[in-house]
């Protein structure tokens, strides 16, 4: 099922989530649209800050959503209602904001210029000069006190504030060190890459190929994710590629997608959403085995 044009904004998606029972869709240079559930209406915000939408993470306690912008980052209550803008003035190292992760107490927050830490006692730092492999993160995850930060020159990763161990080409057996998306897989990390596909990192901190992805490709920022016994990557310009747990394979499919660059993806109530540049598609789950 393709949304219907009259219901979003655009049709140049970049980022997607399921947050309050509604659908977000972000757009590469239009706003937000908040839709939903039958996908019948939107309510559109589009400012000077809401314009150029990076991610969409819901809060899974504090009934919050976060919307990381060019422009700074953007709070939403829970009826949808933007709250807090945060940028430089607030502390963060950019007003550009890639990523965001929650954690107890506080946030995470990505830029091009570092990592912010936000939480009651303010907001501190962390980049280069603190052991940071790279100012330029693209993407975080935060499992416990565990921080992981996906960069253009490897991988962090920290516990608490301090940076324990970075994996590059150099140092490790990962096949590229631009790191686009993180996603836990169980007990390991499957990480998205800007030309190597998705590769997997063990708990024993070995880094993994896939057979099927030998060819590699790139994994845009927004699109790894996993929904019951698949993992879907979503590609620049190869379609979507899915991912069965239980045999450990990687399948591709370009069926009824509207364009080759997967751009976003969320997913709830039995269905895949996939966003592209060219608009966005809802897919029954089981139409993808």
């Amino acid at each position: 099922m393709t949304a219907p044009g009259s219901v979003l904004a655009d049709r140049n998606v970049a980022a997607l989530a399921l947050s309050g029972g509604r659908l977000w869709v972000g757009y590469f240079d239009r706003g937000l649209d908040i839709v939903n559930a039958g996908l019948e209406h939107a309510a559109h915000h589009e400012d000077d800050a809401l314009f150029c939408i990076n991610r969409i993470v819901d809060d899974p306690e504090g009934g919050r959503t976060a919307v990381a912008t060019a422009n700074g980052l953007v709070l939403f209550d829970s009826a949808g209602r933007p709250r807090q803008i945060m940028g430089r003035k607030d502390g963060l190292l950019a007003d550009h904001v890639s990523d965001v992760a929650f954690r107890e107490g506080g946030m995470v927050v990505a830029t091009p210029a570092g990592l912010s830490f936000v939480d009651r006692s303010g907001v501190r730092s962390l980049y280069v000069f603190h052991g940071l492999v790279n100012n330029h993160v693209y993407t975080v995850a935060t499992p416990g006190r565990v921080t992981l930060a996906g960069t253009l020159g490897g991988l962090s990763v920290l516990d608490d504030d301090t940076v324990r161990i970075n994996y590059t080409t150099a140092n490790s057996r990962l096949k590229h060190n631009w790191i686009t998306a993180l996603l836990r897989v169980g007990d390991d990390w499957f990480a998205g890459t800007y030309g190597a596909g998705v590769l997997r990192l063990d708990p024993g901190g070995q880094w993994h190929a896939f057979p099927d992805l030998n060819d590699g490709f790139v994994v845009n920022p927004n699109a790894l994710m996993a929904s019951g016994d698949r993992v879907y990557a979503g590609s620049l310009d190869r379609g979507l590629f899915v991912f069965d747990r239980s045999s450990g394979r990687w399948t591709s499919t370009t069926g009824g997608l509207p364009s080759l660059n997967v751009t976003a993806l969320a997913a709830g109530g039995g269905y895949l959403y996939a966003g592209t540049d060219n608009g966005l598609v809802r897919i029954a789950e089981g139409a993808l085995r």
